[in-house]
């Protein structure tokens, strides 16, 4: 069994690994969805209502481009034609139809690679449901998992009123624990410490769980913005940026900072959650999706992580400095 950095090695040369290589992939994520599988408590004997518990299904990773996001990789389970299941990668890039270039959803751009005849499998299940970013902050592999695990939620929850036990109640399940500690939300809050941040995160979590996925991005969107300009106040920054800074601004001045190391795979990554905000904010034709939210939620833990805290010890040092003097 590989270890997780060695994935990671993996995933970087994806189009060129042997079949061994790719034995290794595929059985580092089966593994990781048998452990999400134990983590919902699930019995044995009701085991299959999840899609991947034997290993008769490949798993595939294809590699396509979206006019908006540019380059993003999807990912599912099909019958294995030799009985035991393998890793498969395809490498649509080079696709230029229209229809398939403008579509987020996975579902379309299968129906289209099916009806043109590029994949030959109709029995497939999708773990990805709008793609995933190919520079994610956290890479490839932290996406693929990050996937694997919304997959798992959603067999589980689809089937929940099948399995032989006590449905899920408020006080036995309570939503906001569950959000608090999948994206870690009261950590960043704490670390923040600042309250109409706290606001903004507090109307977030109301919205998400009642399920509101259009008013969620949105006011995503906006505690995105406000991280970022704390951040760059941390460094003390501000200067120029205006009432309504907006993402162009507030990466120029990120990018100009020399305390910020801001290269281009972050960049394109945080560029890439504003735009998916924006398509939702003002070009959206009435559907929104968790998928989209959950993205910018781990967006922010991302910036939180990579940009913010690094931010605040230097704040933190340059106030102790400023005491002893």
């Amino acid at each position: 069994m590989a270890n997780a950095e060695n994935i990671g090695k993996l995933l970087a040369h994806i189009d060129k690994l042997s079949d061994s290589e790719k034995q290794q992939l595929y059985d580092y994520f089966h593994n990781f969805y048998l452990s999400k599988i134990q983590e919902t408590g699930v019995d044995q004997d009701n085991l299959d209502i999840f899609s991947w518990v034997s290993t008769d299904l490949d798993l595939t990773i294809m590699s396509t481009k979206n006019k908006f996001f540019g380059q993003i990789k999807a990912v599912y389970l099909s019958s294995s034609e030799q009985g035991a299941g393998t890793l498969q990668y395809h490498d649509f890039i080079s696709i230029q139809d229209y229809a398939f270039l403008t579509t987020q959803s996975d579902n379309e751009k299968v129906k289209w690679l099916l009806s043109e005849g590029k994949i030959q499998n109709k029995d497939i299940i999708l773990i990805t449901v709008n793609g995933m970013p190919s520079e994610e902050m956290d890479g490839l592999k932290g996406a693929i998992e990050k996937e694997i695990e919304s997959f798992v939620e959603r067999e589980f929850r689809k089937s929940v009123k099948q399995l032989s036990m006590t449905p899920l109640s408020d006080d036995a399940f309570n939503k906001n624990s569950f959000f608090l500690n999948k994206f870690q939300v009261a950590d960043i809050t704490h670390g923040v410490d600042d309250p109409e941040f706290t606001e903004e995160i507090s109307e977030i979590l109301f919205a998400y769980n009642a399920g509101k996925w259009f008013l969620s991005v949105c006011a995503l969107g906006t505690a995105l913005e406000h991280l970022l300009i704390l951040t760059l106040r941390n460094y003390q920054d501000i200067q120029g940026l205006g009432k309504d800074a907006g993402a162009a601004v507030l990466l120029g001045k990120m990018r100009n900072n020399t305390h910020i190391h801001l290269d281009v795979t972050q960049e394109r990554f945080i560029r890439q959650l504003f735009e998916t905000r924006n398509t939702v904010s003002h070009y959206n034709d009435g559907w929104t999706g968790k998928g989209q939210v959950d993205l910018l939620l781990n967006g922010i833990r991302s910036v939180y992580k990579t940009h913010y805290l690094p931010s605040k010890e230097f704040a933190i040092q340059r106030e102790q400095s400023t005491t002893k003097q």
